[in-house]
C-alpha cells in the first residue's frame, strides 16, 4: 500500500487477527506477535511519531490480556540501524504493557552479541540455518536466558522440494531434525510451512510436520528439559542432555551404536522414532559406561533415547 491511512484502522483485518489471536488462546499457542517487519517493502508510520505511538498502543490495548502472547518488535530487526530508536520502542511497550508480557527482537545479531540487550529484553529470538546446535550453544554463553531459534528451516509442499511459495525450502523430515538439534542444546524453536508462512495461505492442508513437531512435543513433555544442562562431552557421538543423576536424553543425527557415561545407579531406557512417536524399549541398565546399539530398522534416520534413573 503506497499510500496506508496511518490514524485509521482496517477493522475487518483486525477482527480476524482477533480471532487468531484467540484460537491460538485456546489451543495453548504462543502467539509471537512481531509488531513491524523491515524486509518486506512495508510503508511504515514515521519512527516515533503519533501514529506509529498510536499503533502500538492499539496492538498492546488489544491483545496484552492473552497470556500466551509474547511482543517482538520487529522481524529482521537488524535492518533497522538506529539503536537508541529500538531501545526506545522497547521502553514504550513495557510502559504501555500492564500484564509484562515477555519482549524480545528477531534476528539482531550484532547487538545481541555486544550485551547491550542482556538485561532489556526478555530473551534472545533469532535465526540460524545452519550450525543449529552449536550456535545456540555459543549464544547460551553470552548470556544466561532463553534463546529461540525462529527460522531455522522451511516445510515444502505436498508435491516435494519444487512445491513452495519462497525460494528455500526443506523435507519436512530435515526441518524436524534440525529442531531437534536445537532443543537437544536448550534452545527453543519455531515452525515454518511453505503454505502458511508467507503471502499464500492454505490452511486445509495437514503437512507432515505437524506430526513431527507434535512428537517433538509430546517427548520433551514427559521429561523435566528445564532442569536439563547440555553433556555432549559424556556421549561418544550425538548430543546429550543431562538432569543430574535422574535423567539423560540423547539424540543421533543418524542411528548408530554410541556410547555414554552414566552416574551411579540403575536405569530404564527407551528408543525414540522422532517420525512416528512410537518408544522401543531399551532395557534396563547400570551406571558407568554403556553402550547402546539401535534397533534395527532405522538405517541412517535418526533416533532418541531416554534413559531414566529407575525407583
Amino acid at each position: 500500500n503506497e499510500n496506508p491511512i496511518f490514524d485509521r484502522f482496517n477493522l475487518s483485518y483486525w477482527k480476524h487477527y482477533d480471532r487468531v489471536i484467540d484460537a491460538m488462546y485456546q489451543r495453548g499457542i504462543t502467539a509471537h506477535i512481531m509488531i513491524k517487519v523491515y524486509n518486506k517493502m512495508v510503508k511504515w508510520q514515521a519512527k516515533e511519531s503519533e501514529e506509529e505511538n498510536l499503533y502500538f498502543i492499539w496492538l498492546i490495548a488489544r491483545y496484552s490480556a492473552y497470556p500466551n502472547v509474547i511482543w517482538d518488535f520487529s522481524k529482521e530487526a537488524n535492518n533497522e540501524k538506529d539503536l537508541e530508536y529500538k531501545l526506545g520502542r522497547f521502553k514504550f511497550i513495557r510502559d504501555h504493557d500492564p500484564y509484562r508480557r515477555l519482549i524480545t527482537n528477531h534476528d539482531d545479531k550484532a547487538t545481541y552479541d555486544t550485551g547491550v540487550y542482556n538485561k532489556i529484553l526478555d530473551f534472545r529470538s533469532d535465526q540460524q540455518h545452519s550450525h543449529w546446535h552449536e550456535k545456540i550453544l555459543s549464544q547460551r554463553k553470552q548470556n544466561v536466558w532463553p534463546i529461540v531459534n525462529v527460522e531455522f528451516g522451511y516445510e515444502h509442499g505436498p508435491k516435494g522440494i519444487d512445491d513452495k511459495t519462497y525460494g528455500v525450502v526443506q523435507s519436512p523430515e530435515e526441518v524436524c531434525r534440525r529442531a531437534w538439534e536445537i532443543c537437544m542444546a536448550g534452545g527453543y524453536i519455531a515452525y515454518y510451512y511453505t503454505y502458511t508462512a508467507w503471502d499464500i495461505i492454505r490452511p486445509e492442508d495437514t503437512p507432515p510436520g505437524y506430526a513431527y513437531f507434535k512428537y517433538l512435543y509430546d517427548f520433551f513433555n514427559q521429561t523435566e528439559y528445564w532442569l536439563m544442562e547440555t553433556a555432549d562431552e559424556l556421549v561418544s557421538d550425538g548430543y546429550c542432555l543431562r538432569n543430574k543423576n535422574k535423567e539423560y536424553i540423547v539424540f543421533l543425527n543418524e542411528a548408530k551404536e554410541f556410547k555414554i557415561k552414566l552416574e551411579d545407579g540403575t536405569y530404564v531406557a527407551q528408543w525414540y522414532d522422532i517420525f512416528n512417536g512410537k518408544y522401543i524399549d531399551a532395557g534396563k541398565i547400570s551406571g558407568g559406561e554403556v553402550e547402546f546399539i539401535p534397533p534395527s530398522g532405522f538405517n541412517s534416520s535418526p533416533i532418541a533415547i531416554r534413559i531414566v534413573i529407575s525407583d
